[in-house]
C-alpha cells in the first residue's frame, strides 16, 4: 500500500481546537502527545485532557477517540478556518532512522519496504510478465484491490505486506519469512504455499506458516475477483508502536531472498 493510516476533521470548536476520527486502523492510547502534519510548516499535537483535570473514572477507563483532538495553537474557530476545515486529512510525523546495529523505526515501515521492493523487482532482470501494483485508499476503504485485480486479470497474484506483531508473538521473535496461510476468511493457494516450503527449504531459509492475526483484506478481495484467482500473501516480522514501525534488515534480506527465488521458479 502506498498509503497510511492518518486523521480526518470532522469539527472545529470555538476554542479552535480540531475534532478528528481515524483513518484505518489507529489505537487511540497511543497517539496521544503525536506530532501530526498538515501541509508545509504547519503541525498540530493530538492533545486530551490534562490528567490532573481528568477525573477518577477518566483515568483508568480505555481513551476514547471523541477525547480527544488537535492542538494547533489557534485561539478561536474563526482563527483555525482561515488554514483548515472540514474533512482536511492529516499524516503522523516521525523521522526514519536507525535504532541499532541493522535495525530501523520510521513510519509506516513495513509498506514503505515493500514498496522499495516491487520497485526493486521491476528493475529486475527476470524473464516473467509480472505487473506490479502500488495501491492507494486501501487503508481506510478497502477497495482499490478489487479494481485492481478487474483491470490487470492476474493468473497468480502474490500479496506482499508487514505482518505486525501481537505482545505475544514479539516475545517469541519471529523472524525471517512468514506466510500468512489462513486468516478466517482467506487460504492461501495450497500449490504456491507447497512452492514456497520447497524452496525455503532447499536453500537453508527461514520460514513459518502462519495464521494470521488479522483479516488481510487486500488478499481477499483478489482471490475472490472474476472466476477466483491463485493468490498467496508473503510476510516478514514487523513491530508497531502506534504509527511507528521497527524492522530489522537481516528479516528484509531474508524476505526479499525468498521472493526473489520464487519468482525465479515461477518462470522455471
Amino acid at each position: 500500500n502506498l498509503d497510511e493510516e492518518g486523521l480526518i476533521i470532522t469539527k472545529i470548536e470555538k476554542d479552535g481546537s480540531i475534532l478528528f476520527q481515524p483513518i484505518g486502523e489507529i489505537d487511540v492510547d497511543s497517539i496521544v502527545g503525536s506530532t501530526i502534519h498538515f501541509k508545509e510548516d504547519m503541525f498540530g499535537v493530538v492533545s486530551t485532557k490534562p490528567v490532573h483535570l481528568q477525573t477518577a473514572e477518566e483515568k483508568t477507563r480505555k481513551t476514547k477517540v471523541e477525547d480527544l483532538f488537535i492542538d494547533f495553537g489557534f485561539n478561536t474557530k474563526e482563527e483555525a478556518e482561515k488554514f483548515l476545515k472540514n474533512g482536511d486529512v492529516f499524516s503522523f510525523r516521525c523521522k526514519f532512522e536507525k535504532i541499532l546495529d541493522r535495525t530501523y523505526k520510521g513510519k509506516t515501515l513495513g509498506d514503505r519496504f515493500c514498496c522499495s521492493l516491487l520497485i526493486h523487482i521491476l528493475n529486475s532482470e527476470l524473464d516473467l510478465n509480472i505487473t506490479c501494483v502500488f495501491l492507494a485508499r486501501e487503508k481506510g476503504i478497502s477497495t482499490s484491490s478489487k479494481t485492481a485485480a478487474y483491470s490487470v486479470k492476474p493468473d497468480i497474484a502474490i500479496i506482499l505486506k508487514p505482518y505486525i506483531l501481537k505482545d505475544e508473538e514479539i516475545k517469541k521473535e519471529k523472524k525471517g519469512f512468514l506466510l500468512p496461510i489462513y486468516d478466517g476468511s482467506f487460504r492461501c493457494d495450497s500449490e504456491l504455499t507447497k512452492l514456497v516450503e520447497k524452496i525455503a527449504l532447499e536453500n537453508n531459509i527461514p520460514f513459518e506458516k502462519i495464521i494470521s492475526n488479522k483479516k488481510i483484506e487486500t488478499a481477499k478481495n483478489i482471490a475472490a475477483s472474476r472466476k477466483g484467482v491463485k493468490t498467496i500473501v508473503f510476510s516478514f516480522p514487523c513491530k508497531q508502536y502506534g504509527y511507528i514501525e521497527i524492522l530489522k534488515e537481516e528479516d528484509m534480506s531474508t524476505f526479499l531472498n525468498l521472493t526473489e527465488r520464487f519468482l525465479k521458479n515461477l518462470k522455471e
